[in-house]
């Protein structure tokens, strides 16, 4: 790989989605298929294709994801949340406090790059509406998701919180704007 195509040098984060390609090149994309890794550098988001074998991002370029700037975003991978094989996205915006949800789709005209829509992150609309509101980064520095780890059918949230506690946010249908209950705590009295 080019040097030039090393984005993670500079990372602010760095995410396994799970496969947004059909790596063995049996028709779907299944557990057979490579994890894919997601490289938010600065204001830019970049997919690196998994492979199985060494080495162990494929040789395929990086590809860079719409046009939106990621600057202020904190991503997190819930996991298939629409049942179509494909992973979704969730983007925390550190400033305002919203999470929205970038849903996958099958591509349309699979080009043998990636079974997923990938043009789904450079649609303007995600941003317009949300699935969570009040998680700031001072609120909540650290935000991420297991998935569906109450086994509900929802995928839930946890987060450190300013003071230091452990919260989790279980996952519901979405209602009143809201994809999330109230905090719960899990774990009180750590250090912020």
């Amino acid at each position: 790989m080019d040097d030039a195509d090393d984005h993670w040098a500079d990372a602010d984060q760095i995410l396994s989605v799970g496969s947004l390609n059909d790596d063995d090149g049996d028709g779907r994309v299944d557990d057979s298929d490579a994890p894919d890794l997601l490289v938010k550098s600065g204001g830019e988001l970049w997919l690196y294709f998994g492979h199985r074998v060494s080495p162990f991002l494929d040789e395929i370029l990086p590809v860079r994801l719409g046009g939106a700037d990621w600057q202020d975003m904190t991503l997190l991978a819930p996991g298939d949340l629409n049942g179509d094989g494909l992973p979704e996205l969730w983007a925390r915006d550190t400033v305002k406090g919203t999470v929205h949800q970038y849903t996958s789709r099958p591509n349309p005209v699979a080009d043998g790059a990636a079974v997923a829509d990938l043009s789904v992150y450079a649609d303007p609309a995600v941003r317009t509406t949300s699935i969570g509101s009040g998680f700031t980064a001072a609120a909540y520095p650290h935000l991420s998701t297991g998935g569906d780890f109450e086994g509900d059918g929802f995928a839930d949230l946890w987060a450190r919180s300013d003071r230091g506690d452990l919260v989790g946010f279980s996952g519901r249908a979405l209602t009143d704007g809201s994809a999330f209950g109230p905090a719960r705590p899990l774990i009180t009295g750590g250090t912020p």
